[in-house]
């Protein structure tokens, strides 16, 4: 798995490293900004863009072999 750094290109869901936490966290990238998908009101809730150290996409995830 390769973590990336900076920003994505295309919108979407991604596994990130937060700052100041141990474990990965799932965190929306819409239009520039990062943040928490609220689907009640089809909104992002926004997060500063700069916790956000690095990120993966969930397709970049290998599978087991034959899943």
């Amino acid at each position: 798995m390769n973590w990336h750094y900076g920003n994505p290109i295309k919108d979407g869901e991604y596994i990130c490293c937060f700052q100041g936490y141990a474990t990965p966290m799932t965190y929306w990238w819409v239009n520039g900004q990062w943040g928490i998908y609220n689907s009640n009101y089809d909104e992002l809730d926004p997060i500063d863009n700069n916790m956000i150290i690095c990120y993966i996409g969930l397709d970049e995830i290998p599978m087991p072999e034959g899943w």
